[in-house]
């Protein structure tokens, strides 16, 4: 997940239009939002309402979403298999609910570990499409390609503040 979201990071800062494109913040922001979110959740942390316009620039999205990286791998690399099957509440869910028309049914944290990944690579896609759209060829994201690649771990190089 994190090379991928930082190959994508570097294509973005690659282009001008990208930077300055509203639907480009907007995606980037809600896909580290949800990780964000969920790595509350999993931590059993209070859930934390933010939005696209509490952050001035893509700068401002990028300085905030880094060091959560560092949380999720260390998270990852404490959890206990034991754990996934176990109950997982989300505060969201019965906002989505009313949305759908529904009661939401019960999750596990292994379901939302697999939903994380998958709703990663949903937006990723739509960025690269915006990308291309913008001028710049998207990257191979696929996870195949970072298997091909020799697993590489992400190189978070695109001009951005760094933290």
């Amino acid at each position: 997940m994190d090379w991928a979201d930082a190959t994508v990071w570097k294509k973005v800062y690659g282009n001008e239009a990208a930077i300055a494109d509203d639907n480009v913040k907007a995606l980037l922001f809600h896909v580290h939002y949800a990780q964000y979110a969920y790595l509350q959740q999993w931590n059993g942390l209070p859930f934390e309402r933010l939005k696209p316009d509490d952050f001035v620039s893509l700068d401002a999205i990028y300085a905030w979403m880094r060091p959560h990286y560092k949380m999720l791998h260390g998270f990852l690399a404490n959890a206990d298999e034991t754990g996934l099957p176990g109950p997982m509440s989300l505060p969201w869910s019965k906002y989505y609910g009313r949305q759908l028309g529904i009661e939401p049914a019960d999750t596990t944290l292994g379901e939302t570990m697999l939903h994380l990944s998958c709703h990663g690579i949903h937006h990723r896609a739509q960025l690269n499409t915006l990308l291309r759209k913008l001028g710049t060829e998207p990257p191979l994201i696929d996870y195949i390609a970072w298997l091909w690649h020799g697993r590489p771990l992400a190189v978070w190089e695109n001009g951005a503040a760094a933290n």
